[in-house]
């Protein structure tokens, strides 16, 4: 009977370990998915400012396609203040990479690069505003982490 409890033991071990991997390579991907959207973000925007600055030419929208870039049609300007931004909220932004790295504690500043935002005080706005209505954590003065979700084990 001893060693049937050892081996139990040894197999939930196991499991635990190789579930530890899994979540941790899980939060890797999701952190690097939320880069990689960053990132597409800032490349539309860079590609719709073209297009609002340069009318697309048959020869030069050609010349585009073949160097890997979408012109797009020259759209009138948003509004002044999110003239280069991307079309997702601050809000939503905020939230996307707060839960690609859910045991992570953010502030303000780590943030401010990661969404794409121009002001750390916009950043620690939205982060307060969103503690409020209880999507993030507010752990201490600037430091903020994603909402946990429960997860329960069978024993």
């Amino acid at each position: 009977m001893d060693t049937t409890t050892n081996r139990v033991a040894a197999s939930r071990d196991g499991v635990l370990g190789v579930l530890h991997e899994v979540l941790a390579e899980q939060a890797q991907v999701a952190r690097a998915e939320a880069v990689l959207a960053a990132a597409r973000r800032r490349l539309e925007a860079s590609e719709a400012k073209l297009g609002r600055l340069m009318p697309v030419e048959p020869a030069l929208a050609e010349l585009l396609t073949a160097n890997g870039v979408t012109p797009r049609a020259p759209r009138g300007p948003r509004d002044p203040r999110d003239r280069d931004r991307p079309d997702t909220t601050m809000r939503a932004r905020i939230l996307e990479v707060m839960a690609a790295s859910p045991a992570e504690v953010f502030t303000p500043a780590r943030l401010t690069p990661l969404v794409d935002a121009r002001s750390r005080d916009s950043v620690r706005n939205t982060l307060l505003v969103l503690a409020r209505g209880r999507k993030v954590e507010k752990l201490g003065p600037g430091q903020y982490r994603a909402k946990r979700t429960s997860l329960h084990l069978a024993a």
